[in-house]
């Protein structure tokens, strides 16, 4: 949301969000980068209501903001957001737990093989994910059910919003 340092209005949505009485969900990432195209995309989707909200009050946007009101309001836009979102906490996640958890790279075998099998049962019908359902169900690993959870897997306004997704 806050684009850049110089065009962007960061320090001012946070201020927007403690008015609201929301926490802002957005993080840093500093150090290794894994995931976080896949975190961000949920993050984003979780806080797309407030972002519209902001960016419908800021008098005078810039084009780095007009492009992302622009973003925020197309309904392609967002389902691609959300389903990364979903991979990341469906997926990606579970699966840096496991890798965390592991002493040796062959104990990751049964699991890589069981998101393989999942992978392609996925591809024919994604459905479970939107239900969050996690690909390593078979493990102790559990997915973190938070707010961004809670908004990936939510109801939508619209049903076709969920098979875009």
């Amino acid at each position: 949301m806050t684009g850049n340092k110089k065009s962007g209005v960061g320090g001012h949505f946070q201020t927007y969000l403690a008015e609201i009485d929301k926490t802002n969900q957005m993080i840093s990432f500093r150090g290794h980068r894994f995931n976080h195209l896949f975190n961000a995309a949920g993050t984003i989707y979780h806080h797309k209501d407030d972002i519209t909200d902001f960016l419908d009050k800021w008098s005078s946007p810039n084009d780095l903001l007009n492009s992302i009101s622009f973003d925020i309001r197309e309904p392609v836009y967002i389902t691609g957001i959300r389903a990364l979102g979903l991979i990341d906490k469906l997926i990606t996640w579970p699966f840096w737990r496991l890798i965390e958890k592991v002493l040796s790279s062959l104990d990751l075998n049964t699991h890589l093989y069981q998101l393989k099998l999942d992978l392609e049962r996925l591809c024919r019908n994604a459905s479970p994910l939107l239900e969050g359902e996690c690909v390593f169900s078979n493990s102790d690993v559990q997915v973190t059910r938070d707010c961004i959870y809670q908004s990936l897997t939510g109801p939508v306004s619209d049903p076709l919003l969920d098979v875009y997704t």
